[in-house]
């Protein structure tokens, strides 16, 4: 093996390192994404709930002050979420680069066995 089919197959491994790497964390963006999203859906029917129910005068001081707290944390968590997909976006596009390297590295290699 040439001095140059070794260099590319060590950077065809480390492409791939990065790749599935990014790929990874890809995922972990992805899956806290996810649970955020479970979660305001979650307090969405919870919120729902809540409200389909007939509620007296006495309750309604309850009512508004647990309104307040969902409003509070929904923003939280849209927040949360936004973040979250901006590091899912800065992650997927690692991803396509590196696996974009990575597949020019071995059509080299290949070129050049």
């Amino acid at each position: 093996m040439s001095k140059i089919d070794q260099r590319l197959v060590k950077l065809s491994r480390i492409a791939s390192l990065l790749a599935d790497r990014a790929c990874q964390e890809l995922a972990e963006a992805t899956k806290a994404c996810q649970i955020i999203e479970a979660e305001l859906a979650a307090m969405a029917d919870a919120q729902a709930q809540m409200l389909s129910r007939p509620a007296t005068v006495q309750d309604g001081a309850v009512i508004a002050g647990l309104q307040a707290l969902h409003h509070r944390r929904r923003m939280q968590l849209l927040q949360q979420l936004a973040a979250w997909q901006a590091v899912r976006l800065e992650k997927l596009t690692l991803a396509q680069k590196a696996e974009g390297r990575r597949q020019a590295l071995d059509q080299l290699h290949d070129q050049a066995s």
